[in-house]
């Protein structure tokens, strides 16, 4: 009789387990409520508080450009511009200044290669941040003139680009001239673009 008690128990245990497992894997739909005990039922969360305030994560925006594939939705508080962002699906949107946060676009290419910039749909092309054919250092964006420099690269790729959605430009003497021969050249770019809509 007790060995039987013992299994009745001990299948009991597997069964409380079972159910355990099957309700906490369970997809519930239930609002939570910090600081509410009837948080509204449209809501997932509802935070609520007369003392304190909701907390974003804050950062720079160099560390917010560094987010691998932001969510649309995705809200964060900028340290730099001291003010709200949210991700739209294309771009950080500034809760402050109502714009949009448009990161430039930028290229480079060696002397005979070609420099193939695409703005996103419905955008276009308005300003040009950094232009030189020659011996332009830095990278990713963070250009500096060297030594040789065809002081038209600027107007050129602007004639090129300006008010439109993509550009195409070769890296060389004929299209910029030559600034420094004997030299191997480099084209640098950096460009930003903005919303037809």
């Amino acid at each position: 009789m007790l060995k039987r008690t013992k299994s009745i128990i001990k299948q009991q245990n597997i069964i409380l387990i079972i159910l355990y497992f099957l309700v906490s894997f369970t997809d519930i739909n239930a609002q939570i409520g910090i600081g509410t005990n009837s948080p509204n039922t449209s809501s997932v969360l509802e935070l609520k508080s007369t003392e304190k305030g909701f907390l974003p994560p804050r950062m720079t925006s160099s560390q917010r450009d560094v987010i691998a594939s932001p969510t649309e939705g995705l809200i964060i508080y900028n340290y730099n511009s001291k003010c709200l962002q949210i991700f739209n699906s294309n771009h950080w949107f500034d809760m402050c200044t109502g714009n949009e946060i448009i990161k430039p676009l930028s290229a480079e290419v060696n002397e005979g290669g070609t420099i193939n910039l695409q703005a996103p749909q419905g955008y276009v092309f308005n300003e040009v941040l950094f232009a030189s054919y020659g011996t332009p250092t830095g990278n990713n964006g963070n250009y500096q003139l060297g030594s040789c420099h065809a002081t038209n690269s600027k107007s050129i790729v602007e004639n090129l680009a300006l008010g439109n959605n993509s550009l195409t430009i070769n890296a060389s003497n004929g299209v910029f001239g030559d600034p420094c021969g004997g030299t191997f050249k480099r084209l640098y770019i950096l460009i930003n673009y903005i919303s037809i809509n």
